[in-house]
């Protein structure tokens, strides 16, 4: 999912998240993509 949709799907909720994919641009880490495991 992106940030976008879990958005979507919870809002307004507190959400515990699995990183799927990412990546670190200038000492910044950028999620890509990440997976609901609890909201």
């Amino acid at each position: 999912m992106k940030w976008s949709e879990v958005r979507q799907y919870f809002p307004n909720r507190c959400v515990l998240m699995e990183v799927l994919k990412s990546e670190t641009i200038e000492r910044e880490r950028v999620i890509e993509e990440m997976s609901v495991i609890r909201n």
